[in-house]
Parts: structure tokens; C-alpha cells; sequence
């Protein structure tokens, strides 16, 4: 056996931290170091003494060794230490007068001086050790998610809020909301774990924010030692996640694992980590009364592919009405909810609802007119879904709003029109998928132009819509001629400063079934613009018919043209039109010709620097 050296030391705390090197081969687990015997080890202390103690197992962060950190707690001052005031205040382990030391034994000792001066572990016992609690609960949530998730940032950040780990101010009507403030944050944090290379970004064409990531192994290991020291999740002796929540509250569902009947009520926090098949009875549903985040879907795929959840049957979908605590409720991706029980207007104090990719959901209850405190609301990728109701406009805090259904089915005389959403005055993002002909392209800036905070739109056409139009382009012209004749065009030098939509950033066309641009698309109206998105359609050229003739100029940095085949314009007239631009991606658009793009149809302009 290959002989190792073992050192210690005292923290400032009263907590003594010691290392040994091993060369077996182990993840990151937890021992009680009781052999089979019976016998218990220990370590000598300076006076000869034998201390029993745990041992944990680290990952080297440069060559795959392995070091047993072994952690030998001593008393310390109960006073010391304020008790959390809630489940969000988390106690952490490292705090400023506490390290964490490790030693490699001598056939790797090198590794090991490799390892205390690698930045990772150097920035992150800076975050540990410094008073920013903020960053250290975003960082020990990552400890929930498998080895090697692809972890999706918007259902991420949305825990972080449902929790309070990141709470907004309260909102003012001459400031930004207090939510976009908090979204902000988040962006800012996750920008600070890239930098430090804690997590590596899961992007496609070189984008440059972070929307998908995965977690560096190195730090995993040390993110899971600390959230099992400061009680973050609960771990069972080999160091596994574990379904219980004695200790934090948080519960997790795993495999085949599954809640007890007892001490119910203690859940603050339910994630589902890895089960398939949720099969909750109502009675046990309703004794999670002091539940503030349900998150029943899952934020994370493995090797590409996003896992399927089911639902046996939803009568546990009443014992909703006893949730009153609960900010947030999540059943992305979960297939059998055909809708929610009207029971939901018990939730006071909801923030998020998380319904993307419910594939059967069918409709949203009147009900849902009493959730008030409402901020998000995503129906994206909910298909079936024909219409909203009018009460959704009451939602008067909604910041949000994607998936919202456009018809015109008269059948459905309590659908909520784009015009009833006017009363919406904090709105910030909204995503429309169209299933009418009647959707008023041309007289939709007076809408939007109501909502003064929107920085994000996204229309997709589809359905009932006009959209076949957009597969060639010969079909339907005659109905498309119709169609245009009927909308009275204003003057260029007429246009309507009122129409203007102050705050737009992005906006993002699918299916677009005209051929030409709606008036009010210029960038008189559109002064903030920076990204545009066109993908699929008959649109044939990026000028309408009021700017013919006149010198283009948009502020947009990001251009995004997908399938669109009719599309005729070279990169001498895009650069003109577009001075601005650092990033243009272009696919199967045969005519948007002599652009400098690579071979993923990707130009950047740093690259022709």
C-alpha cells in the first residue's frame, strides 16, 4: 500500500480539518468509519489522544486522484452564531474564519499543489469565505442536479425566486419592476460562475449567453460536500441525495423513492430530481401545507435528451386548495394534466406557474383570475390549449406572459383578445402563438405600444393561422392580396409617433405568412431594438412598402434568418441596413447571398477583426 502523509488544521471556528490521500478510485461519498469489524479509527491529536471522526471523499480537480478530506468537528460557542431565521437563511461551512485544507500524499503531492492553486478552488473558497450569501445558496442549489445535467437556466433561476434565494424589491411605478431586477441578478451570478469556470456553457453558433450549462465536475464535488455540511439537501451515509428532509426541508423525488406520510408539513421545498411516474394521493398532497416550491417537472436533460414525466391520474390536484405558502408551482414537461382544479384560487401567494410543455393541457380555469401576485405564466409548447380566458387579464403584476393562445373561434366567447391584455402594464416578455386569420398583423403596434415595459416578443403562426402561406412562394397569393388591400397604409411621412414601442429589445417572427413587412416594423418605432429573429415564411424582403426608396437603418446587433427561401438580399445591403450588426446567422436562405459566414452559417464580427 502506497504510504500517505495525513495533516490537520484549526480553524478559527474550533473545527479541525484534516486530509489523507487514497488511491482507490471513489466519487464524492461519505463513511462512517466503523470497519466490520466493530473496530473504530481514529486520529491522534497533538496529546496523543485518539478522536473518532468522518471521512469524506474529494475529487482532485486536475488528474482524476482521489484525497479523503476528513472533517473533525470540536465544540464551538453556541452564542457564535445567530439560529437562520428561515429556510432560506442556510448555515454554510465555510464561512469567512473557516478553510478547508487537503494534502496529497507523496507519490502525487504535485498534483495536489496543482490542485490549492488551481483558480477554481481558489475562487471558490473566495465566495465561501466572503459575506455574499446570495451567491453561496445559488451555488449549493446546483448540487441537486446529476453528474454531467444539462441544467436549463429559466426553470433554474425560477427555484431561485420561488425560494427567496433571490427576492425582488418591491416594484415602483416610476422604476423597472422589482422582478426584472431579480432575472437580472441571476444573469449576473450565472455570468460569474462562467468566468470562474464553475459551469460550462451548453450553447449551439457561439452564443454568448448562458441558457444551458453544465456543472464543472471538480466543483460538484466540493458544491455537495458544503450543501451536506450546511444542510442544504439531505444526504445518506455513502453521500447520495436523498428523498428525506429532516434537516433542510427540502425533499427531493428520486428513482423509486418516495415521501413518507410523516412530518409532511416540514417541506419547504419539493424537486423532482430523477422519478418518471408521479403517483401523489391527495391527502398526502394536502399535508404539504407549508410548502413554498412544488417543482414536479424537471429543469435538466442527460446526453440530449429531455426526460418524459407522467402523472397516473391528477386528483392529487386538489390538495392544492391547502398550499397557501406556495410562490412556486412547476409541471414542465409533466404529460396527463388536462387542466387545473379551480381550487388553484387558493394560492395567494403564487409568483411563478410553470406549465411549459403540458402537452394535454387543455384549458386554464376561471379561477385563476384570484392569483394575483402572478408574475409568470408559461403555457409555451402547450398545444392543445384553443384560447384564454378573459380573466387573465385581472392579473395585473404579470411581467411574463408566454404561450398565450390568439383566436378567432367564436365559439369561445370568454377568449381573452390582445386588446384585453392592455390592462398589463408591467408586462416585460409575451410570446403569442396565432391560430386565427384574423390576427391584425398590420394594427398590432397599437397594442403593443400600451405596454411600456416590453423588452421581448416572439409571434408564432401556426394552426388555424395564415402560415401555410409561408411554404411557398405562389400559394395562396390571391388571398394574401385580398388580405393586404384591406389594411389602409399610412403615409411615411406620416407615421404615428404614439405607435412607437419604447422598449422592445427582441423580437422574434416564426412563420411569418406575409410577404412583405407591417408598416409599423421600422425603425422609427422599433428605436431600441438589438436582436431580430425571422424564421420561416414567405417574407421576401426586409423593407415594406413606406420605406421604399429611402436609406434603411436599424440599430439591430443580432440578425437571426432561418428558412426563409423567398428572401432576396446580399451582405452589401444587409451591412448598409444593418451598421450595427456584430452577429448574423443565416440558414437555408438560398438567396441572402455573399454573406462571410462559416460553415454554420455563423458571422461574427470579431472574427474579421
Amino acid at each position: 500500500m502506497a504510504s500517505s502523509t495525513n495533516s490537520s488544521v484549526k480553524s478559527n471556528s474550533g473545527q479541525v480539518l484534516e486530509a489523507e490521500e487514497t488511491s482507490d478510485s471513489i466519487s464524492t461519498v461519505t463513511h462512517d468509519n466503523t470497519a466490520k469489524n466493530g473496530n473504530r479509527r481514529g486520529t491522534k491529536n497533538k496529546h496523543g489522544t485518539s478522536r473518532n471522526h468522518k471521512k469524506k471523499v474529494l475529487c482532485n480537480p486536475l488528474k482524476g486522484a482521489k484525497f479523503r478530506v476528513s472533517i473533525r468537528k470540536t465544540s464551538k460557542n453556541k452564542d457564535s452564531e445567530a439560529p437562520p431565521q428561515s429556510h432560506h437563511d442556510v448555515p454554510v461551512v465555510l464561512e469567512a474564519e473557516e478553510a478547508i485544507t487537503t494534502r496529497a500524499c507523496s507519490t502525487d503531492s504535485d498534483a495536489y499543489d496543482q490542485l490549492k492553486q488551481s483558480s477554481i478552488f481558489r475562487d471558490f473558497r473566495a465566495i465561501f469565505e466572503g459575506p455574499d450569501h446570495q451567491r453561496k445558496n445559488c451555488l449549493l442549489s446546483l448540487a441537486v442536479f446529476p453528474e454531467n445535467a444539462v441544467v436549463q437556466k429559466r426553470p433554474l433561476v425560477y427555484w431561485w425566486i420561488g425560494e427567496g434565494i433571490l427576492d425582488p424589491p418591491p416594484s415602483s411605478s416610476t422604476n423597472t419592476t422589482g422582478e426584472e431586477t431579480v432575472e437580472n441578478i441571476a444573469t449576473e451570478i450565472l455570468l460569474g460562475f462562467k468566468a470562474r469556470n464553475f459551469i460550462i456553457p451548453v450553447n449551439t453558433k457561439r452564443k454568448t449567453v448562458v441558457n444551458r450549462f453544465k456543472m464543472d465536475l471538480n466543483l460538484r464535488s466540493l458544491v455537495i460536500l458544503h450543501a451536506r455540511e450546511g444542510k442544504f439537501f439531505d444526504y445518506d451515509s455513502s453521500g447520495e441525495l436523498t428523498y428525506k428532509y429532516s434537516e433542510s426541508g427540502r425533499a427531493c423525488l428520486i428513482n423509486s423513492e418516495w415521501l413518507g406520510p410523516e412530518n409532511l408539513e416540514k417541506i419547504k421545498t419539493l424537486f423532482n430530481v430523477s422519478r418518471r411516474f408521479l403517483d401523489f394521493t391527495s391527502d398526502r398532497f394536502q399535508k404539504m401545507r407549508n410548502i413554498q416550491v412544488l417543482s414536479l417537472g424537471m429543469g435538466w436533460s442527460s446526453g440530449g435528451i429531455h426526460h418524459h414525466i407522467e402523472v397516473r391520474n391528477t386528483e392529487f390536484l386538489k390538495g392544492l386548495k391547502s398550499m397557501e405558502s406556495l410562490r412556486l408551482l412547476s409541471f414542465h414537461g409533466i404529460s396527463g394534466i388536462q387542466g387545473l382544479p379551480g381550487s388553484i384560487s387558493k394560492l395567494k401567494n403564487l409568483r411563478i406557474l410553470d406549465l411549459k410543455a403540458c402537452y394535454n393541457l387543455e384549458s386554464l380555469p376561471k379561477e385563476i383570475k384570484s392569483l394575483k401576485m402572478l408574475t409568470h405564466l408559461d403555457m409555451s409548447e402547450c398545444y392543445l390549449l384553443e384560447h384564454m380566458p378573459k380573466e387573465l387579464a385581472s392579473l395585473s403584476d404579470l411581467q411574463v406572459l408566454k404561450g398565450f393562445v390568439f383566436t378567432d373561434i367564436k365559439s369561445h366567447e370568454n377568449a381573452c383578445s390582445l386588446p384585453d391584455l392592455a390592462e398589463l402594464k408591467k408586462l416585460r416578455k409575451l410570446s403569442i402563438n396565432v391560430n386565427g386569420r384574423t390576427f391584425p398583423i398590420e394594427t398590432l403596434s397599437t397594442t403593443l405600444s400600451t405596454f411600456e415595459e416590453l423588452e421581448k416578443l416572439k409571434i408564432s403562426w401556426g394552426g388555424g393561422s395564415n402560415a401555410e402561406e409561408s411554404n411557398g412562394a405562389g400559394k395562396n397569393m390571391a388571398r394574401q392580396k385580398t388580405f393586404l388591400e384591406k389594411v389602409v397604409r399610412k403615409q411615411k411621412s406620416k407615421v404615428d409617433r404614439a405607435m412607437e414601442i419604447k422598449k422592445l429589445q427582441k423580437l422574434d417572427l416564426q412563420c411569418f405568412p406575409l410577404r412583405t413587412l407591417p408598416d409599423w416594423l421600422i425603425p422609427e418605432n422599433l428605436k431600441k431594438l438589438r436582436k431580430l429573429y425571422i424564421r420561416g415564411g414567405g417574407l421576401n424582403s426586409l423593407i415594406n412598402k413606406i420605406q421604399e426608396g429611402e436609406i434603411i437603418k436599424w440599430e439591430v446587433e443580432v440578425l437571426r434568418l432561418k428558412y426563409l427561401s423567398e428572401l432576396k438580399i446580399n451582405w452589401s445591403e444587409l451591412k448598409a441596413m444593418f451598421p450595427n450588426l456584430g452577429y448574423l446567422e443565416k440558414f437555408k436562405c438560398p438567396k441572402v447571398t455573399f454573406c462571410p459566414c462559416d460553415g454554420s452559417g455563423v458571422w461574427l464580427k470579431s472574427s474579421t477583426n
